[in-house]
């Protein structure tokens, strides 16, 4: 008698929700202040038990942070069109977006909780230089 094997092997559904980016949408950017999109955060990270979304895969709507749309999408040096790692992307600006997407997540629905987690986070001189940049690209 052959072993059973399993017919196909299920990945887990992609966690959706529409309540969390609409919360998100209404937060400033964590790098300008700006008002900001829903930045999914694409990069795998054993330490966050977050795994990597391949090509063409969006990531889980709790890996999302607030991000400025010259800083998401629009700038050549932006996350979407920089043509760096995306790790390496956010590494210039000293932040985890990661460890804040996760802390964003746990507030739920508390948009003050929302807001302190946003508040919470601070970049240094040199970071925040590199943003005026990418900021400028789009002018």
């Amino acid at each position: 008698m052959r072993p059973k094997t399993p017919k196909h092997r299920k990945t887990p559904r992609r966690v959706v929700s529409d309540s969390h980016l609409r919360m998100i949408r209404q937060l400033p950017c964590i790098l300008s202040g700006r008002p900001a999109e829903a930045a999914h955060i694409s990069y795998g990270d054993l330490d966050n038990d977050k795994a990597h979304n391949g090509m063409a895969l969006k990531a889980h709507d709790c890996w999302v942070v607030p991000l400025a749309p010259e800083l998401h999408r629009l700038a050549t040096s932006s996350q979407h069109h920089s043509g760096v790692n995306e790790r390496d992307w956010w590494q210039q600006f000293g932040i985890d977006p990661l460890e804040i997407a996760q802390r964003l997540w746990r507030c739920g629905r508390n948009l003050e909780a929302l807001e302190g987690v946003v508040a919470s986070v601070h970049i240094g001189p040199e970071a925040r230089a590199r943003v005026l940049e990418i900021l400028e690209e789009t002018k």
